[in-house]
């Protein structure tokens, strides 16, 4: 149940009919429906004059709002029916009491005592809770999107960590098998540039594929498990962030790419020559 301005005060566009107005609660009941009612009941067609049962109570559709989500952040779209507060309050009052919700602007400390006041002109002994503004209201309720927004990018940090020093060690080891070949281009006057460009290429090729690979699988999951498709607006989250993840992944590839390479760049051709006539 809804009163008069609900929809502009909350800034729900309406597609088609008329708002609410000071509805006689003894004339024939009218409703509001969102566009997914007009969607899943009319197939899209215009339904405004058409009525509809209720509770076994017909109404008569005045009005097309745009769709909102109307009990969770993260449900699924559903159709919803507006009903006039007016028209309804006194046959099926609510047991959790109702909301009172006002567009402002300034500061909302001030507004909140005058509607206090004004409430309490109607009824003193009138209780009134949970008082906060809409962002306070959109703070609790994304409050679980944001945890496990969190708690995924620290399990993503964790794995993009073990998984660079996976690779750190796989080429060191590379690097390690080819003191022969590294050996005998630096006696036969191979500059350390040269190997550390030859080992750096050998470690990007690795990370490329990673990257070309990880890239399109790592989209299509993000797609496959975002069921609360609103969540991710509501936080800022973007596909951007898995590309990001995937980039930094070879970021820190080319890091530890070039540190190996340093390794392999000091070392002393004479010696590993030797190393390798000793060992054939």
């Amino acid at each position: 149940m809804v009163g008069q301005e609900y929809f502009e005060t909350l800034g729900i566009s309406r597609l088609a009919g008329r708002d609410f107005g000071a509805e006689n609660p003894t004339a024939p009941k009218v409703d509001i429906v969102n566009e997914e009612f007009v969607k899943r009941f009319f197939q899209g067609e215009n339904s405004v004059g058409h009525t509809v049962n209720g509770a076994g109570v017909p109404y008569e559709i005045v009005g097309v709002v745009k769709d909102t989500k109307s009990r969770t952040i993260g449900e699924q779209q559903r159709p919803v029916l507006y009903r006039s507060i007016n028209q309804n309050v006194a046959s099926d009052p609510s047991q959790d009491g109702y909301t009172v919700m006002a567009r402002y602007e300034g500061d909302a400390a001030t507004l909140t005592k005058a509607m206090e006041n004004q409430i309490h002109a109607v009824d003193p002994a009138l209780a009134i809770f949970n008082t906060q503004t809409m962002e306070e209201h959109l703070h609790e309720a994304l409050f679980l999107p944001r945890l496990v927004g969190v708690l995924f990018s620290v399990f993503g940090l964790g794995g993009v960590t073990l998984a660079s020093v996976g690779l750190y060690g796989v080429m060191s080891y590379s690097v390690s098998q080819r003191t022969k070949e590294i050996g005998v281009r630096m006696a036969l006057g191979a500059r350390a540039t040269e190997v550390q460009r030859m080992v750096v290429r050998g470690g990007m090729r690795m990370a490329l594929v990673s990257v070309v690979l990880g890239l399109p699988m790592a989209a299509c999951g993000g797609e496959a498990v975002d069921e609360p498709a609103v969540w991710r607006e509501a936080v800022g989250y973007r596909d951007v962030h898995t590309g990001s993840s995937t980039a930094g992944g070879g970021v820190a590839d080319c890091v530890l790419d070039t540190v190996t390479a340093g390794f392999a760049g000091r070392s002393d051709g004479g010696v590993a020559l030797r190393w390798v006539i000793r060992h054939p």
